[in-house]
């Protein structure tokens, strides 16, 4: 049998093929450049300023970096989770080995910062190639000592950071060499990237935001400026808006109190109509959940794991002892496009900021951490452990518990798949 040699396909149809893998998943796009010589010049290499090479479906829900006492022999690699398809990869990222630690995401792509340099980069977690911004500055150095930031992209080259508590936002062009600031202040708590353009929800307001960048051409200072120009009001002073994407539609999570006769809070979801300025309620489909907190949500298949409550809101207030889970079921003059609480609360006592914490051990915990920008290190878990060991002087056989997420082993001894290594080329 004649041995084909599948490195000199056409490249037409390479092209076919990549177009179609890239559509799928950027992973599968990177793993077939990687086949042979042939395949990576008849492609494009992925970039980190366009979109479309962007991994958007993957968050990172354990960080390889290591901490002061991190037990030796332990991997740094990262487990990446992909909300679409629920699956894992682990990555090994030498930056951290470099003093580079993450501080928030955007589109997939890490928001790395080096303390003692004051460097700030964006890092493509699968092709660990770095697009530089411009270094902490006077503007930012407060703000980030603050509080974790809020991450999103307005264009391509536009990266704009939100920091809700003390009401600043900060945008800088990639590869600039300087950061700029608003005249105007706004808490926006949570901010979506949606059809190319860039919308927050306002914490005091309860407006919804549209930001634009105005280039300045002539005059005193030609600084560019970040102007809000649509407001589309929803409702006054909330406890808790959140901003998603879905099925291409953006939804706004609201949670409020009831009304007599009814008492309590719930959450509220609808369809923002930006054109026609106005609010649809609508519900969560059947097949998918909610994750929310103060600086992101995100939605999930339930078929991504069965121990997720289908038609359901996970939230987490940050410093909070709970994650709360909000349910389809109601009273009867409540509205249909309102969530209340659970009856059985099976996540009491799982929140990473509770007192004397040990986990986690879901994968609800792992996706509320993302969405609340905690990030968990690969030797905290057993940093517990061993604090469980002296405290109770337990054998250390049973402290070997295998972490498994539906799919995520103990990151110890990793059996997932990995995508790159710092060795690879």
């Amino acid at each position: 049998m004649e041995r084909r040699n599948w490195s000199s396909l056409p490249e037409l149809v390479v092209a076919i093929i990549s177009n179609f893998l890239l559509s799928e998943d950027v992973t599968e796009y990177i793993r077939f450049r990687a086949v042979c010589p042939s395949w990576r010049q008849s492609t494009a290499p992925p970039s980190n300023i366009e979109s479309l090479f962007r991994p958007q479906n993957w968050i990172m829900i354990i960080s390889g970096q290591r901490e002061k006492y991190s037990p030796r022999g332990i991997k740094d690699w990262s487990t990446f989770f992909n909300i679409s398809s629920g699956r894992c990869l682990l990555v090994d990222i030498p930056q951290f080995r470099e003093g580079y630690r993450p501080i928030s995401s955007a589109d997939g792509l890490l928001v790395l910062l080096r303390r003692n340099t004051g460097e700030l980069c964006l890092l493509h977690p699968f092709t660990l190639s770095i697009t530089q911004l411009p270094k902490v500055d006077s503007l930012l150095s407060v703000m980030i000592r603050d509080e974790p930031s809020s991450v999103n992209f307005l264009s391509s080259s536009i990266v704009v950071f939100f920091f809700p508590r003390c009401h600043k936002v900060a945008f800088a062009r990639i590869r600039g060499n300087r950061w700029f600031g608003t005249d105007y202040e706004v808490s926006c708590t949570s901010t979506l990237s949606f059809q190319g353009r860039l919308f927050a929800a306002d914490h005091n307001t309860g407006e919804l935001l549209q930001f634009e960048l105005e280039e300045a051409t002539f005059g005193p200072s030609l600084d560019p400026k970040l102007n809000v120009t649509t407001r589309i009001p929803t409702f006054s002073y909330p406890l808790y808006h959140g901003l998603l994407e879905y099925g291409g539609k953006m939804l706004l999570l609201r949670k409020c109190r009831d009304v007599p006769p009814l008492w309590g809070l719930h959450f509220e979801v609808y369809e923002i109509d930006v054109l026609n300025r106005r609010l649809i309620p609508t519900t969560i489909p059947p097949d998918h959940t909610i994750f929310a907190s103060e600086n992101r949500c995100l939605s999930l298949s339930t078929s991504v794991s069965p121990s997720i409550l289908p038609q359901s809101i996970y939230y987490y207030k940050r410093f909070e002892p709970d994650i709360d889970v909000y349910g389809s079921h109601r009273p009867n003059l409540a509205p249909t496009n309102s969530y209340y609480p659970h009856p059985e609360i099976i996540y009491r006592r799982t929140a990473p900021y509770r007192k004397n914490y040990i986990g986690p051990f879901s994968l609800s915990s792992y996706l509320i951490s993302h969405c609340s920008n905690f990030i968990w290190y690969v030797p905290m878990f057993f940093i517990f452990i061993c604090h469980a060991y002296v405290k109770f002087r337990c054998p250390p056989t049973n402290c070997q518990i295998m972490i498994r997420l539906f799919g995520i082993p103990n990151p110890v001894s990793p059996s997932l798949p990995v995508l790159f290594s710092s060795s690879h080329e």
